[in-house]
């Protein structure tokens, strides 16, 4: 299963994993992409706490209305609409895609945050300047991870 966030999610890209990779995702979805159905994104008047799911070739997409976001992931690993019904549980009524993306999105968010720490990138017009920088601050970060592994 590959975890990722809406920087590089699609759904064609989650098509293409699960079908000639046989790779799981498990990603949120930015608002703005065409194949998300209009009744995922419309949350007025939906109450804090509800879930709206779609299926679609072995993919769930899940709209959850949080208290103050409204979610929108994508799951090649799930296929069901399995919600926590754990009364005894603090994620009542959270979908189980919610439930392990937030869980497994640790390493996600650990690389954001190192590499806005120690970012290398400039300024610059040229696209392929701007790939290089990228993956200068990866090639960095990596080295860190490295090095801290050998100092343990």
């Amino acid at each position: 299963n590959v975890t990722i966030d809406n920087w590089f999610s699609s759904i064609p890209l989650c098509f293409d994993l699960l079908n000639e990779h046989i790779l799981t995702v498990v990603s949120t979805l930015r608002k703005n992409k065409s194949e998300i159905p209009r009744a995922l994104l419309e949350t007025k008047g939906r109450p804090v706490g509800s879930s709206m799911f779609a299926f679609r070739d072995g993919c769930t997409m899940v709209s959850y209305r949080g208290n103050k976001k409204k979610n929108v992931l994508l799951s090649s690993m799930h296929d069901d609409d399995m919600i926590d019904q754990n009364e005894c549980s603090p994620t009542l009524g959270k979908p189980e895609i919610v439930l392990f993306y937030n869980t497994s999105k640790g390493g996600v968010d650990v690389v954001d945050r190192y590499k806005e720490n120690y970012n290398v990138a400039r300024i610059s017009n040229r696209w392929p300047m701007t790939v290089f920088y990228s993956l200068l601050n990866i090639a960095a970060l990596n080295g860190f991870i490295f090095f801290e592994g050998e100092l343990e």
